[in-house]
């Protein structure tokens, strides 16, 4: 009998595991550059940490989570989102008492029991950010700028939706106009906006359903009810999204759907995916690291959905020729070819090793690869990924695998290369080609 795959579980595979690994190298690339420090965190928790954090009158904890007793009869659920782990690791750990503010970045698997469909997976990828002990605005608009240059490095198309769900001083206030309101509306919701009315009003604002949304958009605003504090952070918050050019736009009904978020709530989204349009997304959770057990620490953070953001990218990279493949014309060449390989396979980091190691030759040769645009490309090409071919044969077939799998470039070793010390270098999309001496990664 055939095993087969669990429902909503999905093997990733070929290109998609390449646009996989494009994500996550950018993801964390550009979140070290803005200071986070990547974390490792479980996936399997205790049921309570998600019950109190994300909320229990959450779709995710009353339908969506995966919990189970474990073998001493405790209640442990797969990690449905990452930060109430990252906030109980905080906690956990002290790491207040060591650092003024923390950065974490993180990047691994979520479970939730969903219907599968296009961009929603029972087992789904998240790349998150967290940031600790940050008050400011200029905080808010850091992790908004962070994110809109993720998904912009990524080509992904998005829009940015921002709103403000105030503090408990004005949100009390306005939950008491929009539960007056809804109740009056209550017989044309729907039967989960109807249950969830009676135990959490501000989550019916974060329905889908057509009907709902109808009566949602006639619903007391949010923002005409805010605090003066709360008013003044999310004006500055604006006021910095406008310095930085990031183009956002005001949604006074975006909540999200989780119950520890205060104040600043953004979403990204794509017109390309339906439903499931929302690609990244977060917002601020002062209370939530009081709330389970820490000290009073504001902090905000966002989650990028990778399988959302690889269905956006898989049509614009798929014939993106990347990597090299070694090409020797016979087998008495495959000693030279080694050599090459080596060589070339070790100066991948080059262009990174620089900042840390001032060697003449190596800036030397830094400085010629960054003028001479073939070079350039090419060595970006050997850092990508660099192979030898497992068996030799006639240069047409090799020539053929080579553009089979999609290489950039082909490296030509003939005995006249291998007498001078020489590769032929052939650009497999314009033809092009030229010679490259190894002598430049000797040494």
């Amino acid at each position: 009998m055939k095993i087969t795959k669990v429902k909503g579980i999905y093997d990733i595979l070929g290109k998609e595991a390449e646009i996989f690994s494009l994500i996550e190298e950018t993801f964390f690339r550009l979140t070290k550059h803005f200071g986070y420090k990547r974390v490792f965190l479980p996936i399997l928790e205790k049921e309570e940490l998600f019950v109190r954090s994300v909320g229990d009158s959450t779709d995710i904890v009353e339908k969506e989570m995966y919990t189970f007793l474990d073998k001493g009869k405790r209640k442990v659920a797969l990690r449905p989102e990452g930060t109430a782990g990252a906030v109980r690791a905080y906690i956990e750990n002290q790491v207040f008492l060591s650092e003024s503010y923390t950065k974490w970045s993180y990047f691994g698997e979520m479970f939730r029991y969903e219907n599968p469909q296009a961009g929603r997976r029972r087992q789904f990828y998240q790349a998150g950010c967290e940031y600790f002990n940050a008050p400011s605005p200029l905080a808010d608009g850091e992790v908004i700028y962070l994110a809109y240059r993720i998904l912009k490095e990524l080509n992904v198309n998005a829009k940015l939706y921002i709103n403000s769900i105030g503090c408990d001083k004005c949100r009390g206030p306005y939950k008491t106009l929009l539960i007056d309101y809804l109740k009056s509306k209550e017989d044309k919701l729907c039967s989960d906006c109807q249950k969830r009315l009676k135990r959490n009003p501000l989550r019916v604002l974060d329905c889908k359903n057509p009907v709902c949304k109808d009566i949602i958009d006639e619903a007391p605003n949010i923002l005409d009810h805010l605090c003066e504090c709360c008013k003044l952070h999310f004006e500055q918050l604006k006021e910095i999204l406008d310095i930085l050019k990031v183009p956002y736009k005001i949604d006074p009904f975006l909540v999200r759907g989780l119950d520890y978020y205060t104040k600043t709530v953004f979403e990204f989204k794509v017109d390309s995916l339906g439903a499931q349009n929302t690609v990244l997304a977060g917002g601020r959770y002062d209370k939530l690291i009081k709330e389970l057990g820490g000290p009073d620490i504001p902090a905000l953070g966002f989650a990028m959905g990778v399988d959302r953001v690889a269905l956006c990218m898989k049509e614009a990279i798929k014939d993106t020729r990347h990597g090299v493949i070694l090409l020797p014309l016979d087998e008495k060449l495959l000693p030279y070819a080694v050599k090459a390989f080596k060589l070339l396979s070790e100066s991948t980091s080059i262009l990174e090793q620089i900042k840390e190691d001032i060697d003449t030759k190596k800036f030397n040769l830094v400085l010629k690869l960054m003028k001479d645009e073939k070079l350039r490309d090419f060595l970006v090409a050997v850092r990508d990924r660099i192979e030898l071919p497992n068996k030799i044969s006639k240069i047409r077939k090799m020539f053929s695998l080579a553009d089979k799998k999609n290489f950039a470039y082909a490296l030509i070793i003939g005995e006249e290369e291998a007498s001078k010390n020489l590769i032929t270098v052939k650009n497999l999309d314009t033809g092009n080609q030229f010679q490259l001496s190894l002598n430049m990664f000797e040494g």
